[in-house]
C-alpha cells in the first residue's frame, strides 16, 4: 500500500499528493459550506413564520452569533496550531470532538419547541446556535489548514483548495434543494375549526403548505445532520486510515494554551492599531480618485 505523508515542517518536498486524494479532501467542504446554506435558507423563515418571532428578535439572534463566531476564529485556529497529540498529530482532535455536536447542535437550532414563550425560544435558538456556530469552526478551520499542509507545491495547496470550494458551493446548495423537495415540500391537512354548514364543504380542511409545517423540519435536519457528519468523517477516515495519508510529523510545539491566547490579543491589537497609508479602495468623485483606508 502507497503512503503519502504531508510535507514537513523545514520544507522538504514530499510525495506528491495524488489527484483522487485532493479530491477526497475537497469533498470535506461539503460538511464547511452545508450548515451555512442551510442557515441561509430555512433560519428565517422557520424563527419568523413558524416560530412567530419578529424579524428583529431573530435578527438580532444572527447578530449576536456571527459575532461570536467572528470572535472565536482566531482563537481554534491558535488552538489547532499549539495542540499536539502523539498518534494524531496536529489538527486531527478538534476535528474529531467537533463531529457529534456540530450535528447536534444543527439539528436543535431548528427544533424548538413551539410551545414555548418566545423568550424562552430566543435562549433556546440563541444557546445552539452559537454552540453550533462554535464546532462548526473547530472543524471548519483545523481542516482547511490540514488540506493546505498536505500540498506539497503552491499548485497542489491551490488545486486541494479550488475542489474544497467548489464542492462545498455546489453539493451545499444541491443537497438543501434535495432536501426541501422531498422533506420540506409536504403539506399537512388538518380540520377546519371555523367551519359551519353554512360555509362551502371544500373549506372543512385546511391546508398547511410544506415550508412552513412544523413537523417538517425535524427529518430536514437530521437529513442535513447526517450528510454533515458524513462529510467529516468520509474525507478524514478515507485519507487517514485507508490510503494512509499520515499527520504531519511535527515536534510538539512549545507554546502552551495561555501563551497561544495571549498571542492571539496581541495579534488583534496590533491589526486594530494598523494604519495602511495606501488606499485599499479606490472610488472615483468628481473625477478625482479617492482612497479610503482602514
Amino acid at each position: 500500500r502507497n503512503t503519502f505523508t504531508m510535507p514537513a515542517i523545514d520544507g522538504s518536498r514530499r510525495t506528491p499528493l495524488p489527484l483522487w486524494a485532493k479530491i477526497i479532501v475537497g469533498l470535506g467542504g461539503i460538511s464547511d459550506h452545508l450548515p451555512m446554506s442551510v442557515f441561509f435558507a430555512i433560519f428565517m423563515p422557520y424563527y419568523t413564520q413558524i416560530l412567530g418571532m419578529s424579524g428583529s428578535v431573530a435578527g438580532a439572534l444572527t447578530f449576536i452569533a456571527l459575532g461570536f463566531d467572528a470572535f472565536i476564529d482566531p482563537i481554534v485556529g491558535a488552538l489547532s496550531d499549539s495542540i499536539y497529540v502523539p498518534r494524531l498529530g496536529r489538527r486531527h482532535l478538534p476535528i474529531f470532538i467537533a463531529i457529534a455536536p456540530l450535528c447536534i447542535t444543527l439539528y436543535y437550532t431548528y427544533h424548538v419547541p413551539p410551545h414555548w414563550e418566545h423568550d424562552s425560544q430566543f435562549i433556546w435558538g440563541l444557546a445552539f446556535l452559537v454552540s453550533h456556530r462554535l464546532c462548526l469552526a473547530l472543524y471548519s478551520i483545523p481542516f482547511t489548514a490540514l488540506a493546505s499542509e498536505l500540498a506539497t507545491t503552491y499548485n497542489d495547496r491551490t488545486v486541494i483548495m479550488g475542489l474544497y470550494q467548489a464542492t462545498g458551493f455546489i453539493c451545499g446548495p444541491a443537497t438543501i434543494a434535495l432536501g426541501m423537495y422531498f422533506l420540506l415540500s409536504k403539506p399537512k391537512v388538518v380540520p377546519n375549526r371555523d367551519w359551519h354548514p353554512g360555509m362551502p364543504p371544500n373549506l372543512k380542511v385546511i391546508t398547511i403548505p410544506g415550508p412552513v409545517n412544523p413537523e417538517n423540519y425535524p427529518l430536514f435536519t437530521l437529513f442535513v445532520s447526517c450528510v454533515s457528519a458524513l462529510g467529516i468523517i468520509g474525507p478524514l477516515f478515507a485519507l487517514r486510515y485507508t490510503w494512509g495519508v499520515k499527520p504531519p510529523k511535527a515536534k510538539r510545539d512549545p507554546t502552551t494554551l495561555g501563551q497561544a491566547v495571549k498571542r492571539f490579543l496581541k495579534d488583534i491589537c496590533k491589526a486594530l492599531t494598523f494604519r495602511c497609508e495606501t488606499p485599499v479602495w479606490p472610488i472615483c468623485w468628481d473625477g478625482n480618485p479617492v482612497g479610503i483606508r482602514p
